[in-house]
C-alpha cells in the first residue's frame, strides 16, 4: 500500500514549483508597473522603431549601433501600432515571451524528455535573476529563449512516423528558415539539431533520415542567405568593434588563451551566482553521460553551444550574458534532465529515500533562486544612472519660459524618447506633463571629453545666463565629460538639482 508520504510527495513538489512559477510571472508583470525609464540600449533601439513607419523599418540599419532580428522588430511595431508607443507597451512582448518560454519548457520537459517532474526546470528558470531581468526589457533576448525551446519542441515533437519523411524535411526546413528571421541565435540551435540528426543518422546508417536533414539544411541555408543580404549586412560595423575582445579563443596556443577562455566561460556562468560552479560541473559532466546514453536531444543542445562558441571565436557572436540568454534555459534543461536520470537510477537500485532527497534538493534550488525575492522590491527594479524618465519629468516641473536645456549625448536616446523625438523644444510624450513655451533645447551627439570637438556644445551652454544639463551614466567619466566640468568651473557654477537613482540633473549658472 502506498504510504501517505508517497501519496503526497509528488503533488507537494508540483505545488511548490507552481508557486515559484506564478511568483515569477507576477514579479515580471510587477516590474513593468514600477515605471522605470528605458535605459540606453532600450531607448537606442526604440529610436529606430519609433521614428520609422512600418515600411521603413528595414530600409537601413538601426541607429545608435543597435541590432535586432527583423521579424522581432515587426512584431514590436505592430504591437505599438495597436496599443500605443509607451515604455510599458514596448516591454510587454518580452513578458509574453517569458511566459511562452516557461510553457514551452514544460512541454519539452514533459512530452519530449519524459521527465517525471517537468515543473522543476520551469520553476528554476522562472526564478532566475537574469531571466526575470530581461523578461521586462525592450530587447530581443527573451524572444531568443522562447524560439530556442520552440525549435527543439517542434522538431522532436513531430515524430518520423507521423509525417512522410520528405514532407517532414520540407516542413522542418521552412519552419527553421522562418524562425531565423525572428531570432539570431536560432541559427545555433538549428545547426545543433541538424548536426545531431546527421551524426546519429550516419551512426545508425539511416540514410533516409540523413537525407531529410540535408534537405532541411538546404532550405535553412537559402533562407539565411536571403536574410543576410536583406537585413544582416545593414548592421553597423561599430558593434563588432565594440565587442572585439569578448570572444572565446577556439584554438588554445598560450596561457593567455587559457585565461581568456576561462574569463569568457566565467562571464557566461555568472548569472547562476552561488551555483555557477555546480551548474558548470554538471553541464560539463553531463556531456559525457549524454554521449553514453546516446541522448540525441541533449546533444543537439551541446552542438548548439559549440556553434555559438565557434561564432564567438571568429568575432561573429560576442560573449555577453544578455546576447547568450537563450543558453540559460537550455542549460537548466540539461541540469534537470541529468537530475531526473539520477533519480531514475536511484529508484532502480531501491534507494528510494535518496531519490526523494535529490528531488527535494532540486525543488529547494528553485525556491532559493534569488530572482523573485530581488525584483519584487521596486528599489531593485530601477536602473541606477539611467533613470532619465524621472529626470525628464523633474526638469519639466522646473522649467520657466525662455529656459535653455542641454542634453548630454549619453542621455540623448532616453531624453528623445520621452521628449517625443523633438530636438529643439520640450515636447513631452506624456500629455499630462505641461511645460512652458519657448524653451530652447540642444541635444549633444558626442561625449564632452578631450578627444572630441566640444566647441559647439560648450558655446550653447555658455551663451546664456544659465542652462539645465541633462546627464546620465557617464556624467563622472573624465573621458566623456571632463571638458564640461573644466569649462563650467571656469565660467560659472554647476548645481546638482536632481540625483534620483544616481541619475543627475544640473543647473549651470554663468558668472556675471
Amino acid at each position: 500500500m502506498m504510504s501517505r508520504f508517497e501519496k503526497y510527495f509528488e503533488p507537494f513538489i508540483n505545488i511548490v514549483c507552481l508557486a515559484v512559477i506564478a511568483g515569477g510571472i507576477i514579479t515580471s508583470v510587477y516590474m513593468n508597473f514600477v515605471g522605470r525609464s528605458l535605459w540606453f540600449d532600450e531607448a537606442a533601439l526604440a529610436y529606430s522603431l519609433s521614428t520609422r513607419d512600418l515600411f521603413e523599418i528595414a530600409s537601413r540599419g538601426l541607429d545608435y549601433v543597435q541590432a535586432a532580428p527583423i521579424g522581432w522588430l515587426y512584431i514590436e511595431k505592430f504591437f505599438t501600432l495597436i496599443f500605443g508607443n509607451t515604455d510599458f507597451v514596448l516591454r510587454v512582448p518580452s513578458i509574453l515571451y517569458y511566459v511562452g518560454t516557461l510553457v514551452i519548457m514544460y512541454l519539452f520537459s514533459s512530452d519530449i524528455l519524459d521527465m517525471d517532474l517537468p515543473l522543476l526546470p520551469v520553476a528554476f528558470t522562472a526564478s532566475m535573476p537574469v531571466i526575470l531581468q530581461y523578461s521586462n526589457m525592450f530587447k530581443p533576448y527573451m524572444a531568443d529563449c522562447f524560439f530556442a525551446l520552440l525549435l527543439l519542441y517542434v522538431y522532436y515533437g513531430i515524430r518520423d512516423d507521423e509525417v512522410e519523411s520528405g514532407m517532414r524535411a520540407v516542413i522542418m526546413g521552412l519552419f527553421f528558415g522562418g524562425v531565423i528571421w525572428f531570432s539570431n541565435p536560432a541559427c545555433f540551435v538549428i545547426g545543433g539539431i541538424l548536426a545531431a540528426c546527421g551524426i546519429f543518422s550516419l551512426i545508425n546508417r539511416d540514410w533516409k533520415r540523413f537525407s531529410c536533414a540535408v534537405i532541411s539544411g538546404v532550405i535553412v541555408a537559402i533562407s539565411f542567405i536571403f536574410y543576410y543580404f536583406y537585413w544582416l549586412v545593414k548592421i553597423d560595423e561599430g558593434m563588432s568593434g565594440f565587442w572585439a575582445d569578448w570572444k572565446f579563443p577556439i584554438i588554445i596556443r598560450s596561457m593567455d588563451d587559457v585565461t581568456q577562455f576561462y574569463l569568457m566561460g566565467a562571464t557566461l556562468m555568472q548569472p547562476f551566482y552561488r551555483m555557477k560552479w555546480v551548474v558548470a560541473a554538471v553541464v560539463t559532466a553531463a556531456f559525457i553521460f549524454c554521449i553514453y546514453w546516446k541522448a540525441e536531444k541533449m546533444l543537439s543542445i551541446y552542438f548548439a553551444f559549440m556553434l555559438a562558441v565557434f561564432a564567438s571565436s571568429i568575432g561573429m557572436f560576442p560573449v555577453n550574458k544578455r546576447m547568450w540568454l537563450f543558453m540559460y534555459p537550455l542549460m537548466v534543461v540539461i541540469v534537470f534532465y541529468v537530475g531526473h536520470k539520477a533519480w531514475d537510477y536511484c529508484d532502480l537500485r531501491d534507494l528510494d529515500v535518496l531519490s526523494k532527497v535529490l528531488v527535494v534538493l532540486m525543488a529547494f534550488t528553485c525556491v532559493l533562486n534569488g530572482g523573485i525575492r530581488y525584483y519584487i522590491h521596486s528599489d531593485n527594479v530601477w536602473w541606477p544612472r539611467y533613470e532619465v524618465k524621472g529626470e525628464y519629468e523633474y526638469l519639466c516641473k522646473m522649467l520657466k519660459p525662455n529656459d535653455r536645456v542641454y542634453v548630454f549625448s549619453a542621455a540623448a536616446p532616453m531624453f528623445l524618447y520621452y521628449n517625443n523625438y523633438e530636438t529643439d523644444i520640450i515636447s513631452p510624450r506624456d500629455d499630462s506633463i505641461k511645460v512652458p513655451s519657448e524653451v530652447t533645447v540642444y541635444v549633444g551627439d558626442e561625449p564632452l571629453g578631450a578627444a572630441f570637438d566640444c566647441k559647439e556644445d560648450m558655446d550653447f551652454i555658455l551663451e546664456g545666463g544659465d542652462c539645465y544639463i541633462v546627464m546620465s551614466d557617464t556624467y563622472n567619466d573624465p573621458a566623456a565629460s571632463q571638458v564640461l566640468w573644466d569649462t563650467t568651473a571656469e565660467y560659472g557654477t554647476m548645481e546638482q538639482i536632481y540625483f534620483e537613482h544616481d541619475t543627475p540633473l544640473y543647473h549651470f549658472i554663468k558668472n556675471k
